[in-house]
């Protein structure tokens, strides 16, 4: 199959790492990936996706290029893993499969590069390093880029790249060592390094400096995409700062406009370098500060039109290039529409940014009827001050007042123009009560900078139809049907109007609530001033009501009809009559906490065990320890070179026990086999789950969640003890009994939560040395993680005993059944030795009786018996005959 081209198009407009399209695998070698006849014959489809997975894992590649390779034949996923595993098997290559050589290379390079003149064959073996080391860090395993960035390799590069003299700096090793780096960065480890390293970014900027067009492409496309990495946008602007003064530009960004601007007379070179520039200046605008910030995007556009890059756009059009016009479009679109934005600000359809007269009207205009017209003034009649001379001797201080102003408008400012005072807004007054819109105002002060302060509410109502609306929404609530007759409308309108200025929902949702208590406004009344006492409020209902607490706005609505209690509406009237109960949201909410406090406690108190307890189990379980002892002495075992020679691992790795797999039954993974070895020579370690009986519940526990339980039980406390304080000192009506019962309360729970906290307090300290008991402290678990690693395992350990114990049961079937069939062999062959005998001995009239005997044997069906044992035996080993035979070694190696 030909290979997919790759749309040029669908890059987007940065492409250092990667794009949209799933690029092509190549596999680069020094000679080119031919088909080849393996000696070892593709393994089963499960085996082949293992050693596949390792192999990309090793590769780290993305997503999308992890789902292109797995979605490959696995005839070619052989073939890849086959090639790679020779490549890397390869003795020619051992010198330079390590980062050790390069390291070594690249640093004498640099030391030598002003000692000696080199000559042509010696300077392209030099460049050959560095292009292999490129070619290494793209194509080499994971852990190749690790021992790289651990040998500080990075490091090696940037020294080089800041030590190069004139000439290496002209050459194809500049360019190269730009790769290298650039290829560093597309790996996310490498890439993390890069972006750690303060100088890294910086450094990489000054090669811009060179006459190298390829090499500053290669520049220009890691700078561009270091923008769009969280937090590298403003690395980039720092790196072209710091270019600034290393080029000794007059402002930042000059060179590269120049660049820009300049012609190569090499038109493909040419127009790569115009539209790396491009694709960077883009970037630059648009990521980080730039991606949602109008002003950071005008301020920073505004330093590259000053330096002219708009005549130089227009120029550039001349290429006819498709790729350069889309970033250039890219450019003008987007500057188009943030000059609309600025227009729209100003209540105009554009803004002249060239002309000073217009901007100083608009400002003008802004400013005139504000307090801050005279600052205005001020500033204005301050720069009238400042000395001026032809020669730009006093450039200086303009361009201090400049980058001041700048400083000022770009850091976003949550209260910006706060001492602007609003206009007074007035408002057209109802002829009666309206219904209440339930919103959440915005205070005054924060009302400027933001979209509210750019619209005019007040036009609104020369288009509102108030006088519809005010019957639309009126808070007398007329229960009407569509009337027809005059007798009907007379009728109605003798019904008397209820008062309604809840919202309507919630009046209906707090009306259902009511009609579930069953009890009058009254009743519910005293059961909360006797802190229900007749348990008449269950604590569902309770919950309910803290819904329904009246809010400051409903209860001044309801204030203001207080004389019209009698026609309030049911919700109203209630809310009105529990609004009228000193500190009614207290009184209720200090209720539901005294109702709910046991059972909130009797929740928390089994995790809080459940966690101190499995902390404990662990720390103390011997049989625990004999286990790990025993698998640190099998992974030693099946571990050489790094990974060998441990003195401990991870406790996270117990769960990878089950993924390796016997070579010989695939079945038989390497947990059965550590229960074998427990069974034969360990036989105690295998009661270790009775050791560990809390686990599964304190795997089930979230600390987090338990602490902000057990702290909002501790700030309901607190919340008590204040309101008991307040009551404590106000005149109570006769049946008011909030103090005597929650004082009660309040010693009683005092103690036991005093008790909890105590034990939350033990079962951290006591968590807090399990994980340094199996050297886990600085990896920040928490108890649902680290108690699950052991649960998991644990479940894992039963499951495996189970399946041996199948194992075994099936081979002992298979067994009896075989001596069965071996009887009865048997057996058949002394009943047909005498039968023969008979035939022998027999006259000719007894020799009809063999023709009987068959059609008995015939009509019983046993003439068939042998037949049919050989037909099940044969189905049997067609089908799974490999499998049961490897199968039954495996368990006799093993047990025996």
């Amino acid at each position: 199959m030909a290979p997919r081209k790759r749309s040029r198009h669908g890059l987007g407009f940065l492409c250092c790492f990667g794009g949209s399209d799933i690029p092509e695998i190549n596999l680069r070698d020094n000679h080119p990936l031919q088909y080849m006849e393996f000696s070892s014959p593709i393994p089963n489809p499960e085996e082949l996706n293992v050693r596949f997975a390792e192999l990309v894992d090793e590769l780290d590649l993305t997503d999308k290029n992890r789902e292109a390779v797995f979605a490959l034949p696995p005839e070619k996923k052989w073939q890849i893993y086959c090639s790679k595993k020779k490549e890397q098997e390869d003795p020619n290559k051992l010198a330079t499969s390590w980062p050790d050589y390069y390291i070594g290379r690249i640093n004498s390079m640099a030391a030598m590069q002003s000692l000696y003149a080199f000559d042509e064959e010696e300077t392209e073996m030099r460049n050959q390093v560095v292009e292999d080391l490129k070619t290494a860090l793209r194509t080499q395993p994971m852990r190749f880029v690790t021992r790289f960035i651990e040998l500080d390799g990075l490091t090696c590069l940037l020294n080089f790249l800041r030590s190069m003299d004139h000439a290496t700096c002209e050459s194809r090793i500049h360019t190269s060592l730009i790769g290298c780096i650039k290829a560093l960065m597309n790996n996310s480890q490498g890439r993390a390094h890069v972006l750690a390293q303060p100088e890294a970014i910086s450094t990489i900027a000054q090669s811009l400096r060179t006459e190298n067009s390829k090499t500053k492409v290669a520049v220009l496309e890691i700078l561009g995409a270091v923008c769009l990495v969280p937090g590298g946008h403003k690395k980039v602007l720092q790196a072209m700062l710091h270019y600034q003064v290393y080029a000794a530009e007059r402002t930042r960004f000059q060179t590269l406009l120049n660049e820009l601007d300049r012609s190569l007379g090499r038109y493909r070179d040419e127009v790569n370098l115009k539209t790396a520039i491009m694709s960077f200046i883009n970037a630059v605008l648009n990521a980080g500060a730039g991606e949602d910030n109008l002003e950071f995007r005008l301020h920073l556009r505004y330093e590259f039109l000053m330096l002219g890059i708009q005549p130089v756009i227009d120029k550039l059009r001349q290429h006819e290039n498709a790729i350069l016009d889309k970033h250039l479009d890219f450019f003008e679109m987007v500057r188009n529409e943030d000059d609309l934005e600025l227009a729209r600000r100003f209540d105009m359809v554009h803004i002249d940014t060239k002309s000073a007269s217009q901007m100083f009207e608009l400002i003008h205009k802004k400013l005139k009827h504000t307090e801050a017209y005279p600052c205005l003034l001020s500033v204005l009649h301050h720069c009238l001050q400042m000395p001026y001379k032809r020669n730009g001797g006093y450039f200086q201080q303009w361009q201090l007042l400049d980058r001041i102003i700048q400083q000022i408008v770009l850091p976003p400012d949550p209260f910006p123009s706060s001492d602007i005072p609003l206009r007074k807004k007035c408002v057209p007054q109802p002829s009666h009560p309206l219904k209440s819109f339930n919103w959440v105002k915005l205070n005054e002060e924060r009302v400027p900078g933001t979209v509210w302060n750019e619209i005019d509410d007040m036009q609104v109502f020369r288009i509102l139809d108030l006088e519809d609306f005010e019957k639309m929404f009126s808070a007398y609530q007329r229960h009407q049907k569509e009337l027809g007759s005059t007798e009907d409308i007379y009728l109605a309108s003798r019904k008397v109007k209820e008062l309604s200025v809840i919202d309507g929902r919630r009046a209906q949702n707090c009306i259902i609530l009511l009609s579930k208590l069953k009890l009058s406004n009254e009743e519910i009344r005293q059961a909360i001033l006797k802190m229900d006492e007749q348990e008449d409020l269950a604590k569902d209902m309770l919950e309910q009501l803290l819904k329904f607490i009246p809010e400051k706005s409903d209860i001044d609505l309801l204030e203001e009809h207080k004389h019209e209690i009698e026609r309030m509406a049911r919700a109203d009237r209630f809310l009105y009559e529990m609004s009228r109960i000193d500190h009614y949201q207290q009184r209720l909410q200090a209720l539901f906490f005294k109702k709910k406090f046991q059972e909130r406690l009797a929740e928390a108190k089994p995790k809080v065990e459940a966690i101190l307890l499995a902390s404990r189990e662990l720390i103390r379980s011997k049989r625990l320890r004999q286990m790990l002892e025993i698998v640190l002495a099998i992974g030693n075992f099946m571990n050489k070179g790094q990974r060998g020679g441990a003195y401990g691992f991870r406790v996270a790795s117990l769960n990878k026990i089950a993924d390796t797999k016997s070579s010989i039954d695939r079945n038989i993974s390497l947990l059965h086999y550590l229960i074998m070895i427990l069974e034969k020579h360990f036989p105690d370690i295998l009661t270790m789950p009775s050791e560990l009986q809390h686990l599964p519940e304190a795997a089930k526990v979230n600390l987090a969640e338990l602490e902000k339980e057990v702290g909002n039980l501790r700030r309901g406390l607190r919340a008590v003890e204040v309101e008991l304080e307040y009551q404590k000192h106000q005149m109570r009506e006769p049946n008011d009994k909030f103090v005597p019962v929650m004082s009660d309360f309040i010693t009683v729970s005092s103690f036991s939560f005093s008790e909890l906290e105590d034990q939350l307090s033990e079962a951290r300290d006591k968590f807090s040395k399990a994980l340094m008991y199996f050297g886990e402290q600085d990896s920040k678990m928490q108890p649902d993680e680290f108690f699950g690693i052991f649960d998991t395992f644990l479940q894992a350990f039963s499951e495996a005993r189970q399946d041996l114990e199948a194992m075994r049961k099936k081979k002992e079937e298979e067994e009896r059944r075989a001596r069965m069939e071996t009887m009865l062999k048997e057996q058949r062959e002394r009943e047909r030795w005498q039968r023969q005998r008979k035939v022998h001995a027999g006259s000719a009239l007894e020799e009809g009786g063999e023709f009987d005997d068959l059609v008995s044997a015939l009509r019983s069906g046993e003439v068939f018996d042998k037949d049919l044992c050989k037909l099940k035996r044969s189905r049997k080993r067609s089908g799974s005959q490999a499998l049961e035979v490897t199968r039954e070694r495996a368990i006799n190696r093993l047990n025996y």
